[in-house]
Order: C-alpha cells, then structure tokens, then sequence
C-alpha cells in the first residue's frame, strides 16, 4: 500500500473509506436511515468529502460530518457528547483515539452487526482485525493502515558497499544484528575530527523508540489495556537492547537532508518525501525496505477505521425509550412520511446507519 499511496494518497484514501462504508452497509433491502452523523477530526475531513458524497450516491443516505479540531479533540468533546445524548451516529477515528474512546465506554462492539451482514473480515489481515477486539469484542473496522517500514538512502548504501534492504516482509534476512553491523559501516566521520558527520540512521521509530519494543515481542500494556506491563521482564530485556542501537553511536542527523542514510517511518511520509524531491529536483535515490527482524519483524502500524457510538442518553432513560422518544418526534415534524423513514439507528431492530452497523 506504500507505493499506491505515493502515487495518488488522496485516492486511495477515498476508496478505502468508501469500500469500508459500503461493505457495512450489506445488501439486505432494509429500512435505513436518510441521514448519518459522522464525527471526524479535521486533520482529515477534507480528504474524507469524496469518501461521503460517494457513499451517498451508491446508497441514498446523506453522511453529515461533524469536525471536530483535532483527535484529541475527539477523545475530550465526544464522551460528552455521549453522555449529554447528542453524539453522532459513527465516529471516525484512528488508532489512539480508539483506545480511549472504548476505555471511556463511547464505541459499541458490532460483531453482531457484521455477522448478520455477512461481512467478510478476512479482506483484512488477521492481525489487524485482531487490533479492533478488547476483550473478545470487535469494536470497529479499518478504512487505512500504515505500517513502519524503513526509508533508506540507495546512494550512501552503495557508497558503503551495502546492498539494497529486503522487501520481504516474512523472510529471515535483515535482523536486528544486522542493523548494528550495517549502521556502523555507515557511521562516518568524513572530516577526522572526531565527531559524526553522517549518522546511519536518523530515529529508530518515534518517541525515544518506544514502539520498538514490539519487534521482542514487548508491550507496555496488556492485550485488554488496563494493566502497565513495562516493567515486566519481556520489556526490560527488550528496552536493553534497543539501548545498544543508541550506545553505538549511529543514531542521528536527518534523513531528508542527507546527514542520515536510514529512517524508520510510516508510509504516510511519502507524501513529505514526494514533495520535497519534486521542489529540490530530486536530492538522492532512495528505497523502502522492511524493519529488521529481532524475535519478529513486528510493528505497532497507525490506522484509520469507522467505528459507532454507544447508545445512551445520560439521563437515565432506557435504551428504545430514547429512540421512541426521539422517532415520535421525527414524524410529527415529517408527516406521512412514516413507511419510509427510520431516522433512528438501533430503534427496535431496524439497521442502524451505515447497514452493516
């Protein structure tokens, strides 16, 4: 997917939105309803327009966005929302929020609703459906994954006598070894001054590495997220030996400038990389190669999914009362429209937006 999105991200971005809507809308000819409110951050809602008025030509049903500033602004405003009963019908949101938006009881499983429109979950990698389940529960699905890959400079790996990284993602070579090894050959004190002039890699993923624990098998919590695991053993073994990559002294310098000849990134970064090459002229050949293999070749990836809201009113009423209340409301501001509306998702058994939701 790295090289589709280098050639058109804003495309394929749309169609992976739009195949997830329609693949929960199903193809039962039920009742929907004429209108979904989708809360999206505004990091990416304009990317997102094509996405809705695409789902709104293949099946009737208008999306009305609801943008919120940022992600974090998603995880603050939206639980309260909830609880006020006036959230959204679905959320967008990527792979942080998610967590946070279960843990504070916003998201609501959908293993039901994907079984009763037989949705194929295997168009997906186990793994990354794996990702969506807390406790056994299936909370949402992908529209976009990004996995970490490594970003590497052809020109300075050649010049080191180096060959290209491997691409094969499930094979033995490249390990963790191997990078040491590699990133001391290209380590370089071009001036003899003593200091490094060109580093070998510029960051081993973000944040002080602190996703690189994945590649021993480590977590910093447990699969259900309530309990810190960094102190555990595992973590402990796995924090020393992303230590010795730092102790080498490669760790530095910038790959896009050219003071670094390896970079570990998502490949969301080639819409970066396109742009300043195009405006430069091209400033190196450069590759994409897999991460190096320690106990695995495993990554935490960042991902994008649609997943639907909790529904409650905070008030204490029950669940079908709201939405009567709410439904009986409807009609009389729509009369004789009855047979053909279902404004209201979940209300005694009728499909919820988005169908397969």
């Amino acid at each position: 997917m790295a090289f589709l999105v280098e050639r058109s991200p804003r495309r394929i971005i749309l169609c992976a939105v739009l195949l997830t809507l329609l693949c929960l809308l199903g193809t039962k000819p039920v009742c929907v309803a004429r209108e979904v409110q989708v809360v999206v951050s505004g990091s990416i809602a304009k990317q997102l327009e094509g996405s809705w008025g695409g789902f709104e030509e293949k099946t009737g049903i208008k999306v009305k966005p609801i943008v919120l500033g940022n992600w974090f602004d998603v995880m603050e405003k939206l639980p309260v929302m909830v609880i006020g009963g006036l959230a959204p019908d679905v959320i967008y949101h990527d792979s942080a929020t998610q967590a946070d938006l279960y843990h504070k009881g916003v998201l609501q499983p959908i293993e039901h609703y994907v079984n009763r429109d037989k949705i194929n979950l295997k168009m997906w990698p186990e793994p990354i459906i794996n990702a969506y389940r807390y406790a056994g529960e299936l909370y949402s699905l992908p529209t976009a994954v990004s996995n970490w890959v490594t970003f590497y400079n052809k020109d300075k790996f050649h010049a080191a006598g180096l060959d290209d990284l491997p691409t094969d993602w499930n094979g033995d070579a490249f390990t963790y070894e191997d990078l040491i090894s590699i990133a001391r050959k290209l380590t370089r004190d071009i001036n003899s001054d003593g200091q490094v002039d060109e580093f070998a890699i510029s960051g081993f993923f973000a944040s002080g590495s602190v996703q690189g624990i994945h590649l021993w098998g480590a977590d910093w919590y447990d699969a259900d997220q309530t309990e810190f695991i960094g102190n555990s053993p595992q973590t402990l073994a796995a924090i020393t030996e992303l230590r010795r990559l730092r102790e080498a002294g490669v760790v530095g310098g910038n790959w896009l400038q050219g003071t670094a000849a390896m970079m570990t990134e998502q490949p969301y970064y080639l819409n970066t990389l396109a742009t300043t090459m195009t405006g430069s002229g091209g400033l190196f050949s450069w590759a994409v190669g897999i991460l190096p293999k320690a106990v695995g070749r495993w990554a935490h990836p960042g991902f994008h999914s649609i997943g639907v809201r909790r529904f409650q009113s905070g008030r204490g009423m029950g669940v079908h009362q709201v939405y009567d209340d709410r439904s009986r409301g409807f009609r009389k501001l729509r009369p004789g429209r009855k047979q053909n509306t279902c404004l209201t998702p979940g209300h005694r058994g009728l499909q919820p937006p988005l169908g397969g939701f």
